[in-house]
């Protein structure tokens, strides 16, 4: 785990890897040579995509994820006019042009889904993916201010900070 949790940070601090996954093969002597799923069993090989946060979070990234979260679930948004959105909502936003905006947050953070297709074209449009709403829940856990943010908790928050998490003495 220590090995894999290195490889991960890595993956994380190169900006160049935009996915992660991580499959588990319970029998690797046996098992380990198969590429494709042997089984739909999770406790014999489970396959699950990593969540990707930034290393050293930008809260630009939570104000986009939240805004495109209120806009609703279905609801697509030009960009132009989330762009306006967040300008009258943070001081963040106040000095980005559309063009940046578009290549540095749109285009490469993960959970904001583009509308249309590179192969179709893309149309001027986006809205928060399922990925997106996985992201936003992550981020309103307590664990995430502690870890992420650094910030100061509450006796009440650091007791409940593990609460959800399965630990077992070992």
């Amino acid at each position: 785990n220590v090995l894999n949790t290195a490889l991960v940070q890595a993956a994380y601090l190169s900006g160049l890897v935009p996915k992660l996954y991580y499959t588990f093969v319970a029998d690797i002597k046996n098992n380990g040579k198969f590429l494709q799923p042997f089984s739909q069993d999770p406790t014999a090989f489970d396959y699950r995509e990593i969540d990707v946060l930034p290393t050293v979070f930008d809260e630009r990234y939570r104000y986009l994820l939240e805004e495109l979260g209120e806009i609703g679930e279905d609801a697509w948004i030009p960009k132009e006019e989330l762009l306006s959105r967040l300008k009258n909502k943070s001081d963040l936003f106040v000095n980005v042009e559309l063009e940046v905006f578009t290549r540095n947050y749109l285009n490469v953070w993960p959970g904001i889904q583009r509308k249309g297709s590179r192969e179709t074209g893309q149309e001027n449009a986006v809205r928060l993916s399922a990925e997106g709403r996985r992201l936003l829940q992550l981020l309103e856990l307590p664990w995430f201010e502690a870890l992420v943010q650094r910030g100061t908790l509450s006796e009440e928050q650091r007791k409940s900070i593990h609460e959800g998490v399965n630990i077992n003495k070992v």
